[in-house]
């Protein structure tokens, strides 16, 4: 099994559910230690969170889509209102932004959350594809 294969069948362990409060969310649908362990050091220091589960998904999305694992571009959320909701449910999530201001320089403000998120985005990338190419080489 190779690592696109593998996010595909790990996308499909997923799915979109509703609180009582009518917010949406994504929930894992099964207990696979291996899939557990990649969403724990996906979420490095942070408690459980909606954004990185988002992340997570959108993740193996993009790893089990493309023909070249190097060649993958995430984007960040196009709506300032996304933007706001993200850097605001965790204290957390400021230092990417301020990450982003200090390499580029202040642009604007709804620039700079982008730029933040999309580190955000591209950590979990990377932690998720180094844990299926763990997992991968575990399974051959």
């Amino acid at each position: 099994m190779n690592i696109q294969e593998l996010a595909t069948q790990y996308t499909s362990w997923f799915e979109t559910a509703t609180r009582g409060d009518d917010t949406d969310f994504i929930r894992l649908k099964t207990e696979d230690e291996n899939i557990m362990q990649l969403i724990r050091s996906a979420h490095g220091d942070m408690m459980p969170d909606d954004f990185k589960y988002q992340f997570i998904c959108e993740a193996l999305q993009a790893i089990s889509e493309t023909d070249d694992i190097d060649d993958i571009c995430l984007e960040p959320d196009c709506y300032n209102r996304d933007l706001l909701k993200w850097v605001s449910s965790n204290l957390t999530r400021a230092s990417y932004v301020d990450e982003a201001v200090e390499e580029i320089g202040y642009k604007d403000f709804y620039n700079s959350l982008a730029i933040g998120q999309l580190r955000e985005k591209d950590e979990v990338l990377y932690s998720v594809r180094a844990s299926l190419e763990e997992i991968c080489e575990g399974i051959e």
